[in-house]
């Protein structure tokens, strides 16, 4: 998912489908549904409506998906960029 933010619309044991996380405040159509498929007992993305276009959306200590990967992800250019930039300049 790249760390964006979604919700989950429907979950069955058969059944899931998410949508982006700001859906209704953006109009992101972003969608993706997946079905549980017998023979192999995997589920299987039968609707995936993209480009998520919830791209900008504002990292925060409540993100859903807040953890180290997005961290390094949100930071690793600037680092590049600057290697000497201090810990206080990446927390603001």
């Amino acid at each position: 998912m790249t760390h964006r933010q979604f919700e989950v619309i429907e979950s069955r044991p058969t059944i899931w489908t998410l949508r982006g996380k700001l859906y209704l405040q953006s109009g992101c159509k972003w969608k993706l549904h997946a079905s549980k498929r017998k023979r192999s007992g995997y589920f299987e993305i039968t609707m995936y409506t993209s480009p998520h276009t919830c791209l900008h959306y504002k990292l925060s200590q409540d993100h859903l998906n807040l953890d180290a990967s997005l961290i390094a992800m949100e930071t690793r250019h600037l680092i590049k960029e600057q290697p000497s930039i201090s810990i206080p300049v990446l927390r603001a």
